[in-house]
């Protein structure tokens, strides 16, 4: 069935350049206190406009308290829609083993949330570093 309505946003940062809004040279090198509290305040204005909602998030973003504890107040926020928590493929300066992973994403599935592993393929979502993360993860994204 057509609605003609939006049915669900995938939040990106960016930044203002000379040339206009564009991606950042690295997600990384962006502050997480500045992530945080934009995605904050962005999904408390989308509320419950639409069925889902996606965020994307690295490893090094995922493991910050502050950060994930935005993710959380987010989905909050957006209940009933569903926040779709996408594992990125940046790399950040810190490497973090799988099993320090695994119980930030079961934290975020206990609140609602989705796993979406994206960019498969790529950086540090080889398919083979990704075997832990796929029983938690609702949808796999590949990079073609």
């Amino acid at each position: 069935m057509r609605t003609h309505s939006i049915f669900g946003y995938e939040l990106l940062i960016k930044q203002w350049t000379p040339d206009g809004w564009r991606l950042p040279k690295s997600f990384v090198d962006i502050d997480l206190n500045v992530n945080a509290k934009l995605l904050v305040e962005t999904t408390k204005i989308l509320g419950k406009k639409v069925q889902y909602c996606s965020v994307n998030v690295s490893r090094e973003q995922l493991m910050d308290t502050q950060m994930a504890k935005a993710i959380i107040k987010s989905q909050v926020q957006l209940y009933p829609t569903k926040l779709v928590v996408e594992l990125t493929e940046e790399q950040g300066p810190h490497q973090y083993c799988d099993s320090k992973l695994v119980p930030y994403l079961r934290k975020f599935m206990e609140h609602g949330m989705q796993i979406s592993l994206d960019d498969v393929g790529t950086g540090d979502n080889s398919f083979e570093s990704i075997h832990s993360f796929l029983p938690l993860a609702s949808e796999l994204k590949f990079a073609l």
